[in-house]
């Protein structure tokens, strides 16, 4: 129990000198100053064991997403000491946001629109409180309109290149069209939109 409680400590260390995520339009920039390489490592070696050389290659990458998943949860419910010696409140909070938190709510909200869903994620430690998703979604909605400012009214992808040959596919997208009173049915259409991509192309970012 002692090796497991200095373990626990040297974590808990490593996660509090760890830099804070904060979402600056993109969900993939998960850096090593933000996830900590002794919290990385024991989540690998958790899951997979300490041999790492027998599993396959694709198997390994499941693995190391996994653990990346692991840490991010872990990163996020770990308790600041602020937290540990308050008295006064009787709630304990996310003490920091983490990309995989803040996409299961945003997912969530944007297929079931529902509050209560999103705050009982929010309760196991899954995803951001519901007041969150709504500034993120208002802050997403303020760039795409923002936008459509900039291009006559119409949305461009921020990473559409102008000048670039652009590649267009529209089709019908058309459901339930038979039912006798005409009811819950859906005609409409969708368009994708893509280009080649540089390797020297900028990536872009919703701010």
């Amino acid at each position: 129990m002692k090796v497991l409680f200095d373990a626990a400590t040297t974590l808990r260390k490593a996660i509090h000198k760890s830099k804070q995520w904060e979402f600056s339009g993109t969900l993939e920039d998960v850096g090593d100053d933000v996830v900590p390489e002794e919290l990385y490592r024991s989540s690998m070696w958790l899951i997979q064991g300490p041999k790492t050389d027998r599993l396959r290659k694709e198997k390994t990458e499941d693995v190391k997403k996994r653990a990346v998943s692991l840490c991010q949860t872990a990163l996020s419910l770990c308790l600041t000491e602020r937290q540990i010696t308050n008295t006064k409140s009787e709630t304990l909070r996310l003490s920091r946001e983490m990309p995989q938190q803040l996409a299961v709510g945003l997912a969530v909200h944007q297929l079931t629109r529902s509050k209560e869903l999103v705050n009982m994620l929010h309760g196991f430690g899954l995803s951001v409180e519901y007041n969150r998703v709504l500034r993120v979604e208002a802050q997403i909605e303020a760039t795409v309109l923002e936008r459509m400012e900039q291009n006559g009214g119409v949305y461009l992808p921020p990473d559409i290149v102008k000048g670039r040959h652009v590649f267009l596919a529209i089709d019908n997208v058309d459901f339930a069209e038979d039912t006798y009173d005409g009811q819950r049915t859906l005609h409409g259409a969708a368009m994708a939109i893509y280009q080649r991509k540089d390797p020297q192309d900028d990536k872009q970012k919703l701010r």
